[in-house]
Order: C-alpha cells, then sequence, then structure tokens
C-alpha cells in the first residue's frame, strides 16, 4: 500500500522575504535638489500571494539533482559529441576573442548562424580525420560500453589542445585571428597513447565498472595537474592566455544541461516543529512558516494551485495543478545514458546533431526516441533526478514542487514569482525568537488579506520550547475572527 501523502504542508520564511521593502523617500539637500533618488516600495510575498523559486545553484546543497551520468553510444553518438565540442570550443574562443559574454554551451548547433557553422564543421571535418582521434572514437564505442564522466573528461583534456590547434589555424585561414601559433606537440600524442593505452585495457578485459572509473579518475588526475603546471608557467612566463585551460571541465560539466530544460524548485516540509529546520530555514527561530493546505489531483496526491505563464508564449497565466513531490533521500545516484536522454529536443535536432551522420548512417542509440514508452521513462527521470538528496539531508522531510517552464525563458526572477490563491494559505506561525515587532507587522498584513479575500478564518501559532518533552511544539494564538473582534471590541 502506497504511503499516504500529508494533506498540510510548512513553508519557511524569512521576515524580510515575507514583508517586502517599504518605500524610501528621495533626499533633498537644503536647496531643495534631489541628491539620492527615491526606491518605490517592493510587496514581499506574503502581500502579493506569490511563492519564488529559485534556480539550483542558488540552494544551500551543491548536489541539487545530482545525477551519475554515463555515455554509452557507437561511433556516430560519439563522433557527434566531438562536433559538439568542437562548436562550444568555437563558440567559447570567438566570444573571448569578441570580449562578449561567455554563454553555456549550445544546446543545439543548428542553431548556430550559417556562417560560424560552416566555419566550425571546416574545423571538425580536420579533427575527425586525424587517425589518432579516430581510434580515440572506436575505443569509446567499443561494446558500446560505459563511459563515465572521469574518463569523458580525461579524454577531452588530452585531445582538447590538438583541437584548439586546429579551430585557431582555420580562424587565421579567416582572418579571425592575426596568426596561427601551433599548440600540438609530441607531448601530447604521449598523452593520447596512454589514454588509448587505458581504453584498450578497459575494452578487452570484463573489469568491473568502478575499478574502471577509479583508474580514469586517477589517470584524467595526472593529466590534469601536468596541464596545470604547464598552463601556469606558459601565463607566468607571459606567453599563455590563448586557451581556457578549464574549458573541458566546463563542457563536462554543462552536457548533462542539455537533458533537460531549466528547473527552479520551491522547498516545503511535513511538519514545522524541528529545532535545526527552523534554525537553518527560519532565520534561526527569527523567521515564520506558512501552513498551507493543498487539494489533490486525479491519483490523490497533493497539489497546491498556482498561476504559471501560458505555454503557447502569449500573454497571461493559466492555473497549474503543482503537485508536491516526496523528496528521496538516498546516496545512490540515478545513473542515465546522457546519449539516450535528450527526448526534450525536437527529432529534427536530435537527428541533425546528435542521432546521424552527414553520409545517410543512423546511430542505434535513435531506437528508443520517438516511442511513449521512452518518453515516459525520460519524465520518469527527471522526476527522480530532481527529487533526490543525499541522506545527510533527511531531516528535513522535504517535499518540492518542481517548476520546469520548457522552452519559456525565465531567468527574470519575476518570472518565477508563481501566485497561489490566498484561501490555501491556512495559518503562519511565528519563530520562537521572531521579533514581536515583525509578528505585529505580519498579523496586520494578514487581516488586511483577510478582509480583502473575504476570509472568516486564519490561524496564528508560535513555536516554543517545551521544558517538559524538550521537543519545540506549536501553540495556536488564535485566529482572525478572534483578533477581529478583539479589535472591533477596543474600537467600539
Amino acid at each position: 500500500m502506497s504511503e499516504v501523502a500529508p494533506k498540510i504542508f510548512y513553508r519557511f520564511r524569512p521576515i524580510d522575504r515575507l514583508l517586502g521593502q517599504a518605500a524610501i523617500p528621495e533626499k533633498m539637500d537644503e536647496n531643495g535638489r534631489i541628491i539620492e533618488a527615491g526606491k518605490p516600495a517592493i510587496p514581499g510575498e506574503l502581500e502579493d500571494s506569490y511563492i519564488f523559486f529559485p534556480s539550483p545553484e542558488t540552494l544551500n546543497d551543491p548536489f541539487e539533482g545530482y545525477t551519475k551520468f554515463f555515455w554509452s553510444g557507437d561511433k556516430i553518438a560519439w563522433a557527434n559529441l566531438f562536433r559538439h565540442y568542437v562548436h562550444s570550443l568555437g563558440c567559447k574562443e570567438l566570444a573571448r576573442l569578441l570580449g562578449a559574454e561567455q554563454r553555456p554551451i549550445p544546446v543545439a548547433l543548428s542553431r548556430a548562424t550559417g556562417k560560424w557553422r560552416k566555419i566550425y564543421e571546416e574545423v571538425f571535418a580536420i579533427v575527425i580525420s586525424d587517425d589518432r582521434v579516430l581510434a580515440h572514437i572506436h575505443e569509446l564505442a567499443a561494446r558500446e560500453r560505459k563511459v563515465t564522466r572521469h574518463e569523458l573528461l580525461t579524454q577531452i583534456l588530452v585531445l582538447n589542445d590538438f583541437i584548439t590547434d586546429r579551430l585557431f589555424f582555420i580562424f587565421a585561414k579567416y582572418k579571425i585571428v592575426p596568426e596561427y601559433k601551433a599548440l600540438w606537440r609530441g607531448r601530447h600524442s604521449e598523452l593520447s597513447s596512454a589514454l588509448l593505452a587505458a581504453q584498450k585495457h578497459a575494452n578487452a578485459t570484463n573489469v568491473e565498472l568502478s575499478r574502471i572509473e577509479s583508474n580514469f579518475i586517477k589517470l584524467g588526475g595526472l593529466f590534469q595537474a601536468s596541464k596545470f603546471a604547464l598552463e601556469i608557467a606558459k601565463h607566468l612566463s607571459g606567453i599563455g592566455g590563448e586557451v581556457f585551460t578549464d574549458f573541458p571541465t566546463l563542457y563536462v560539466d554543462q552536457l548533462p544541461t542539455l537533458t533537460q530544460d531549466p528547473w527552479y524548485v520551491a522547498c516545503f516540509m511535513s511538519n514545522c516543529t524541528n529545532s535545526s529546520i527552523w534554525a537553518s530555514y527560519g532565520d534561526n527561530h527569527k523567521g515564520a512558516c506558512l501552513i498551507f493546505d493543498t487539494i489533490p489531483n486525479n491519483y490523490e496526491e497533493s497539489c497546491l494551485m498556482l498561476e504559471v505563464p501560458k505555454d503557447d508564449g502569449s500573454i497571461g497565466y493559466r492555473p497549474w495543478r503543482a503537485k508536491l513531490h516526496k523528496v528521496d533521500y538516498d546516496n545512490t545516484p540515478v545513473e542515465i545514458n546522457f546519449f539516450e536522454s535528450l527526448a526534450h529536443m525536437t527529432r529534427s535536432e536530435l537527428d541533425i546533431n546528435w542521432l546521424t551522420d552527414r553520409e545517410g548512417g543512423v546511430s542505434p542509440v535513435s531506437r528508443g526516441y520517438g516511442s511513449t514508452t521512452t518518453r515516459d521513462r525520460y519524465w520518469s527521470d527527471i522526476e527522480r533526478r530532481l527529487t533526490r538528496k543525499w541522506k545527510d539531508w533527511s531531516s528535513e522531510s522535504e517535499y518540492r514542487i518542481i517548476y520546469n517552464p520548457g522552452t519559456r525563458i525565465v531567468a527574470d526572477p519575476n518570472y518565477r514569482k508563481l501566485t497561489y490563491d490566498f484561501a490555501a494559505l491556512k495559518g503562519i506561525c511565528f519563530g520562537a525568537k521572531t521579533d514581536f515587532s515583525d509578528i505585529v507587522k505580519l498579523v496586520e498584513l494578514i487581516m488586511t488579506l483577510c478582509e480583502k479575500h473575504n476570509r472568516t478564518e486564519f490561524d496564528f501559532y508560535q513555536a516554543h520550547h517545551h521544558s517538559g518533552t524538550n521537543n519545540l511544539v506549536l501553540n495556536k494564538l488564535g485566529t482572525f475572527a478572534q483578533i477581529k473582534e478583539k479589535v472591533d471590541h477596543l474600537n467600539f
């Protein structure tokens, strides 16, 4: 029998987030001239009845959504990964040369302008015709074994200088840079040979994946240390600065972002009597905790009705029955094959960028794309990835709403302020150390909101330490109706 989800959820917030910022009047000198402009009031989360969805990078767990990706594919899939790397490195270096903003790696190569796509394809044609690169691709694709992040990073670290060398050779051909300076030398061939030997050994033996991964972690560390020392020496001697030595790591770290659109999350708890949670999320017991009532969906899962931008890109909002997902606390990461996890791309983008070559060949990786089963598995994997945290966090008993706006641009935080029906907010709990002046401000604002929305009931609580049980408990302070009655009596 499946576990019944709670109906009431708690969301811890600092006071300033709930109340917002008061207006700041302009400052004038004795002659009436403005010396400092004023600032308008900024409504808080409570007044505007919204929930803010931050990006995972801003959350307190740096391993949010951690997934253990591996790469298992044939020669076509691997050749396309190197094609993607060439284009990504080209975009990065071009932006650096132009002094432009450094953007993440491109999602689809087909979105680049024709001129630059042609140049990058010319670079790739040189790279892919190299016998050493072909040998690496052969070993990577052998038996379609699992290639771990560390092996992939080691692979790109070893070939990065060769690819960069070919890139700048073509840049010089088209006068993008004034001259070409050779980067690829015999030392890199030695590193490549060492890596090829390790890959051939991994393919020829039935060694456990964990041992192969451990070997490539050590090998990659040695390669990285060697490259680090050389690049530091080049910079200190004044001959460095052309190549971003961290780009291989940046690239491998950003590859998983191609498997899904950006996601954002709002966190809730199933209780609000955990002292450590109050300390961490409740501003050291000086904040407050919003108490939400939920409604079920067709599967009897707890949901909160929110307003989100329309999917078709038109102006306006639509209602969204947002599910509260229970967080799974498990140190075993979700393992996913990168080449089989690009289902959110259009089929044409998949074919052009990952699943076919330029000679009519089709990668076996394409066999799963397009089926309902594959798409259902893709979204199931996304949910598992975004609702799993390490066991260290298990005391939180967290539930979360995941906002995945798809292709809609929500980099502006204002587009991630999703409003809720005030009727869903059943109460508020103040922290054990919440300042009384803040409590008064919150109660006054809630009274106004209750009047505005014709609410007759709203519960007020405060957490306090129970000396008998040595636990944190909630004390009900009163209701909107009780406070209103006393206010009316005093004003009579």
